[in-house]
């Protein structure tokens, strides 16, 4: 036979509250500023690091890998909204701001691209 002590009872359940409210405060932020990233595109590729360690806040990458003639390009949204395309045969860039979201595109142009990621 089982016996229940409500104090004690009172006591574990306090507890086990107490660690599920912890655990929700030590949840990642949405800006977390170590995050990589690489997506491939039809052929194509690109890398976005929000913690390059070049003393900028994020670095992106794009390489036009089906060497097509139409190039490939990175469109950047940062955590402000403001939306800046990265475009070209191979080539990086530095920012001063994270990166919140990006999206490959075949071209230079926004017309064919992967979803936001």
């Amino acid at each position: 036979m089982i016996v229940l002590n409500v104090k004690n009872v009172i006591r574990v359940a306090s507890a086990l509250m107490l660690v599920i409210a912890t655990v929700g405060v030590a949840a990642p932020s949405a800006s977390a500023s170590q995050w990589i990233r690489y997506i491939s595109w039809k052929g194509d590729q690109a890398q976005i690091d929000n913690n390059p360690g070049d003393g900028w806040e994020s670095w992106a990458w794009v390489w036009d890998g089906t060497k097509d003639g139409r190039g490939a390009s990175v469109w950047l949204r940062f955590y402000s909204g403001r939306v800046e395309g990265l475009a070209s045969y191979e080539g990086t860039n530095s920012y001063g701001a994270d990166i919140w979201q990006f999206q490959l595109c075949k071209g230079y142009t926004r017309y064919d691209c992967s979803p936001w990621q």
